[in-house]
């Protein structure tokens, strides 16, 4: 029986690798979309990038990893990597197996993603299940996607503008300007006063504030700080 209250966005991707299939054995209203980022959406806050032993260790060498971290960090407050198999295998996949550790401190100490080891797609759906009865206390029946709407009038260009912070939908970009009243003042406010609004909360305050004040990188330098602090 499916409940209300559990939903979760998935990539079609993610169709073949049994999760899915698994999460709705248990219940769970499963939303397949073509995700812009990460393959599993959770709530507003939380998505996951799921990665088996193999895909790991492509992506940490073709630099996906890193990018993929990266962007869901940046438009969730709560990322989440998911790493999926018997990491022992990976003696028989590469020379240097310490590059993979080497990778994922650097994913861990260089993004906010939080990392979870899965020894099986069931084991990664029951570990997403009650994540999601954790996140889901009320039945959701909107859309658990927020899609960037098309805006003509001021109004809406101006949630669009605030909504594109890292961890900030439409319902937090509407209290941040109804607080702040422009979004000059929304980008110029400290994260203490930023951190006061509802639903807001002082690390996701201080992540905007971080973004805000960083100075612009290119992707190669980003690619290339990774690469060094992962050897």
């Amino acid at each position: 029986m499916v409940d209300s209250k559990l939903r979760i966005a998935v990539d079609e991707r993610e169709k073949p690798s049994g999760v899915p299939d698994a999460l709705s054995d248990m219940g769970v209203r499963i939303d397949f979309d073509l995700l812009e980022v990460g393959d599993y959406v959770l709530s507003s806050d939380i998505a996951v990038e799921r990665k088996s032993v193999g895909d790991l260790l492509s992506s940490i060498f073709d630099g996906r990893l890193f990018k993929q971290c990266r962007d869901l960090s940046e438009r969730f407050s709560k990322p989440l990597l998911v790493v999926e198999g018997n990491l022992l295998q990976l003696r028989d996949m590469t020379r240097n197996p310490r590059v993979v550790y080497g990778a994922l401190a650097s994913v861990t100490a260089n993004t906010s993603a939080r990392l979870f080891i899965s020894h099986s797609p069931e084991e990664t759906a029951t570990f997403l299940y009650f994540l999601t009865r954790h996140v889901n206390s009320e039945p959701s029946h909107g859309p658990l996607l927020d899609k960037k709407r098309k805006a003509t009038s001021t109004r809406g260009i101006q949630l669009n503008v605030v909504s594109s912070l890292p961890g900030v939908g439409y319902t937090l970009a509407e209290r941040l300007l109804a607080e702040f009243k422009t979004p000059k003042k929304v980008f110029s406010s400290s994260a203490s006063d930023m951190a006061r609004v509802k639903g807001m909360g002082n690390a996701r305050a201080r992540k905007i504030q971080d973004v805000l004040r960083q100075p612009f990188s290119s992707q190669q330098e980003e690619d290339s700080q990774a690469t060094l602090s992962e050897e």
